[in-house]
Parts: structure tokens; sequence; C-alpha cells
């Protein structure tokens, strides 16, 4: 697409000094004033790049040649590493994809929030490899295989993903089973873009603390899987002790549809942050780094300031994780979660630790935090850990409304949540601290945890525009 009056032309070569690296790990560089993503470019290198889209305000772009390298440009470790869209960063030096990380959360603060803050390093892991305890693979096919991968980006073509560095052996080794089980029954792999054939994806959960794993095949419409292949598959993994079958017969890009079929095993597998137990069925939420989560959910902990006295607001609460792992230093967890399954899920899980100081309400949170603040409910603190698109005004207007001491957000998302923080700031809370946490290494996603509060010291304070 071609814009008039911009600087730069569709399929035209630029050279581009990269200032910046943008939430989704693209490098971000200007034109005689004009916003250049370049994928693959590092903040400090100067490039050549291609132009391949032109918008009204901003322009995409494909790297060509490195200039000057940045100093901190690491060999991928991965081999389909610059074709996969698994991952965005193993090209930098893991510790300086925190620093650049640090940096993305305090620009967003500064650009969108219209706040200064000290924003505090980011908390990465010793080893950043093979965190991932779930998988969503595409299936494919190559040269008559069946093979199990991630999307080139932008597009619907898959990339094999044998051994990916970002799960464990014992999931690597599954997928290799898989792959070659499912190419000598001959099975029909979904094409995205002609809507044909069977198989679509393969999701893979594995428990951290019991090591069961859970497979779930996609598959466009109901034909299931052989009993005999089945049996095999049992055998040869003793720890997979839950198979079904998720049917998506739509040509939506969503990676399940709404039936499951459980085809062999148990419902759920478990899994454990600290020493709570929670079940985890195929189309519940759980955090896919379990090192990370702990160390998130004690940053929640900590910024919470519990003291056994304090009436809790755990708004979007899911499957219960925050709210569970918060009861037993609160008085009182009031729970607030849209989806009625995973509010199922989660009173199990607090009957199964049994811990009875959570209500669970099963309603849009956005409504019921309106309808809470008119009947002068008072939670003492606040969680918020809402979807991307963050909190809508209606719902901050009523937590306002609620005065909690304490707030504490948790967010994936720097830019909503930058959107966010400005607003409350406007109404009388102050940021005491924002800690991100790199929840997905490699890639370009960070969380942030911040502390609010309503106090007169104000640690964080707005910019001047």
């Amino acid at each position: 697409m071609q814009v008039k009056d911009r600087p730069v032309a569709a399929t035209e070569i630029y050279e581009v000094n990269i200032a910046g690296l943008s939430h989704s790990g693209e490098g971000v560089g200007k034109i005689r004033g004009f916003t250049v993503f370049v994928p693959g470019a590092i903040p400090g290198e100067t490039v050549l790049a291609r132009i391949t889209e032109v918008r009204s305000n901003y322009a995409r772009a494909t790297l060509e040649e490195i200039v000057a390298p940045s100093a901190h440009r690491a060999t991928p470790a991965c081999p389909v590493f610059w074709k996969c869209g698994g991952c965005q960063l193993q090209h930098i030096e893991y510790l300086r994809q925190l620093e650049l990380k640090r940096e993305v959360v305090a620009q967003a603060l500064r650009r969108i929030g219209h706040l200064e803050c000290e924003v505090l390093p980011v908390m990465g892991m010793d080893n950043p490899w093979r965190y991932r305890n779930k998988g969503q693979f595409h299936a494919g096919k190559s040269d008559g295989r069946v093979f199990f991968g991630f999307f080139k980006p932008g597009s619907y073509e898959a990339v094999p993903a044998r051994d990916c560095l970002l799960f464990s052996p014992a999931v690597n080794n599954l997928l290799g089973y898989l792959e070659q089980s499912l190419t000598e029954s001959g099975v029909e792999v979904y094409h995205p873009e002609t809507g044909h054939g069977w198989l679509r994806n393969l999701v893979i959960r594995e428990s951290s603390a019991t090591g069961e794993m859970m497979a779930v095949f996609v598959t466009a419409y109901e034909k299931s899987l052989n009993p005999h292949f089945l049996q095999s598959l049992g055998e040869a993994f003793p720890q997979l002790t839950s198979v079904y079958q998720n049917i998506n017969p739509g040509r939506s890009p969503l990676a399940l549809g709404p039936k499951f079929r459980l085809l062999s095993g148990k419902p759920e597998i478990t899994d454990k942050i600290e020493h709570l137990s929670f079940d985890i069925s195929p189309g519940s939420f759980f955090q896919v780094n379990h090192v990370q989560t702990e160390v998130l959910y004690r940053i929640v902990r900590e910024f919470a300031e519990l003291n056994g006295t304090e009436t809790v607001l755990d708004a979007y609460s899911g499957v219960g994780t925050i709210a569970l792992f918060l009861a037993e230093r609160a008085k009182k967890v009031i729970a607030v979660e849209e989806n009625k399954k995973a509010v199922a899920d989660a009173q199990k899980n607090a009957r199964g630790n049994g811990i009875k100081n959570v209500r669970f309400i099963a309603q849009r949170v956005e409504d019921w935090v309106t309808n809470a603040a008119l009947d002068h409910e008072r939670p003492d603190v606040a969680v918020v850990d809402p979807p991307r698109q963050g909190l809508n005004r209606g719902f901050l207007q009523a937590l306002v409304a609620m005065g909690p001491a304490r707030l504490v957000y948790v967010s994936c998302n720097p830019a909503t949540l930058a959107r966010d923080l400005g607003h409350l700031a406007n109404q009388g809370y102050t940021i005491n601290a924002v800690q991100p946490v790199d929840m997905f290494p490699q890639s370009g996603h960070v969380e942030t945890v911040v502390l609010m509060s309503r106090v007169n010291e104000r640690v964080c304070r707005k910019a001047l525009k």
C-alpha cells in the first residue's frame, strides 16, 4: 500500500537508525520523523530496510542488511528462528533483552500515560529456555510427512518446530512420536486458506509439579482418533494422563472450538504454585511459565501487604490462582470472573486446597464492580489482571468510587497499562512501584506488576506534556 505525502515508498530500501523496541519485539526507527518497524533489528543499530507496507502514520519493513551491528547481537540458538513466529528476540543477548523490556514499559508510561516513573529492573530467569508448560502447535505437511510447528509471522504457513528450545525434552519427544505416527496413519491435515482437512492443531500441557501431560487434538470435524493409536500413544507415554479431542469447525483463527471430548485418561492434570495445587482442564487458563509465575505472584502478595484483616477484590480472577494465593493472608477475597467454567474450576481448586474464605462470582467483571460501587462495597485491596485490552473507563470509574487503599495491577500489555495508570493517577492514586517480570523469555512480551495507593507521597509524578 502506498500512501501519498509519506517520506517512504513500498519496495524501496532506506537506511534506518534503530532507536527502540516495540512491545512485540520489532526494532523501531524513523525516516524523516516517520516511524518504521523493522523485525530483527536491535536498538542502537543502523540497518538497511526494505519497506513492505505503508500506513498513514507508520511503515513496516524487512531487514536487508546490518550496516552497524549492536554489540548485543547474538547468534540465535534455534535453527528456524528467522522463519518461525514463536520467538522474536533470540538474536539479542538475554541481559540486553531484559534491559530493552524495561525501556518498553518506561516508554509506554511516559508516552501514553504521561507518567515519569522509576521502572525497576526486569526480573529475569537464570535459565531462559525450556520454560513453557503449554504449547499450541499448528499441524502441517511437507513431502508427505506430518509436522507440528508455528506460523511464520503474518502468514498461515507453518514452520516445523522439532526440538523447540522453549519446551521440555518430554514435550519434544511427544511431538516427534506424534509426527511419525500420524504420518504413518495418513492423517489429513487442515489447510487454513482452503478450509479443507481434519487435523488443525495440537495443544500440549505439562505439569511442572507432577510431570503429567495432556494432549488436545484440535480437528475440523467430529471424526475421532483410532483406538489403537490412542492405546499405543498411552503405552509409549505413560505420563500422558489426559487426551482430548476439540472440535473446531469454523474458519476463525481461534485455536479451540467450544466442544471437548475426553478420549482417554482423566479430565485434568495437576500443577502447583508454591504449595497450592490446581487441577487444569483443557480450556483452563494457567500461566505458561511455572518459575516466573511464582515470582510474579510473590510480587503481587508483597505489594498487597496483607496482614489477615483485609478484604481483597480479585478482578478477572480466571481459575482463581491469584485469589487462592492471597487468601491465606487475607480476611476475605472476592474473586470475579465472567467465564463460568473458569469459576467452576476455581471453586474446585479452593475446595482441593481447603480454602474457605474466597467468594467466587461468575459475572461480567465490569458489571459487578459498577454495582458493587453503587452498593458502597469497600475492598481494602484490589488486584486486577485484565486481558490485553486493559480496563474500560466504566470499570476504572467504579474502581475509583470503591476507593481501595491499595491497587495491584497485573498487565501483559504496557500500552493499555500506561493508559489506565494515567487515568488512575488523575483520580488520586499514586504509583508506588513498577516491577516488570520476564514471563516469556526470547519473546517481545513482558508482564508488569504495579502498586498504586491512596497516599500523599507521590513516588511517580505526572510528566509535563
